[in-house]
């Protein structure tokens, strides 16, 4: 045996034994990473569905001990349920201000009452005001044509007569007659004509569609009535087409 021998063989045999070591060590460690994840899923069941009264504990079933790898983890799962599963603090609030907070209750809840009636009453306004506007209108048209239809009638045997007869200054006479009939009919609904001819030019009333020269007229007077205009009250029905005086040449100059 060469020099030396006997001291190398120990070595070796320590090199042999070193892999075992180490994968025993790896084992263990794994098998402890087994116990702890076991621990994890039994306490999550646990907190899913609680447990039986004689079930046993995550601990004993993973086997890991109060000293295993686990338990720290079930410790904290354990210690979550249990804040889950508390009670909320109550807090204690003086008589003074619980009476106090229950009338503004009653109030707020009188307020919202009388605002819902409000709505339902406006609501309700708003409906019969537009029924009655209605109405309105149609009573208003229903006597205006009421007004009418005589004056139509009128004209219709004006027409028929006029046709027998050869009399034209008789048939002018029945013609102004209904235009008497249709005038007194408009006074009657508070329709006024206006007055043109002889009064200052009042662009409120009078349309102006001309200048003519007049000797003897202050200018901007109406000196013609084109087309008549009429009022109602201070409203403008249809403004009088007329024409007015202009200022002499010399004047202009």
């Amino acid at each position: 045996m060469a020099p030396g021998s006997e001291g190398q063989q120990p070595d070796a045999a320590q090199g042999r034994q070193r892999p075992s070591e180490e994968l025993e060590r790896r084992l263990g460690e794994s098998a402890a990473e087994v116990r702890a994840a076991e621990a994890l899923r039994q306490a999550a069941d646990s907190m899913a569905e609680p447990a039986p009264p004689d079930a046993p504990s995550c601990a004993a079933a993973a086997g890991g001990g109060a000293g295993g790898p686990g338990s720290e983890a079930l410790a904290g799962a354990a210690g979550a349920q249990q804040a889950a599963a508390a009670p909320p603090e109550l807090v204690s609030v003086p008589r003074a201000e619980l009476e106090e907070l229950r009338l503004r209750a009653a109030e707020l809840q009188e307020c919202r009452e009388r605002l819902l009636r409000a709505r339902a009453d406006l609501d309700n306004l708003q409906k019969r005001l537009r029924r009655e506007i209605a109405e309105a209108e149609v009573g208003v048209t229903r006597s205006l044509l009421a007004g009418v239809l005589p004056v139509l009638d009128n004209l219709e045997l004006s027409l028929a007569a006029a046709r027998q007869s050869q009399d034209i200054e008789a048939v002018i006479r029945g013609v102004e007659l209904i235009r008497d009939e249709f005038r007194r009919f408009l006074r009657e609904l508070g329709v006024v004509r206006i007055e043109t001819v002889g009064k200052p030019f009042d662009p409120r009333w009078h349309e102006a569609l001309g200048a003519v020269e007049r000797e003897g007229v202050e200018p901007n007077t109406v000196v013609a009535e084109l087309r008549p205009g009429y009022r109602l009250g201070d409203r403008v029905l249809r403004a009088a087409q007329v024409q007015v005086a202009s200022a002499p040449p010399a004047e202009r100059d």
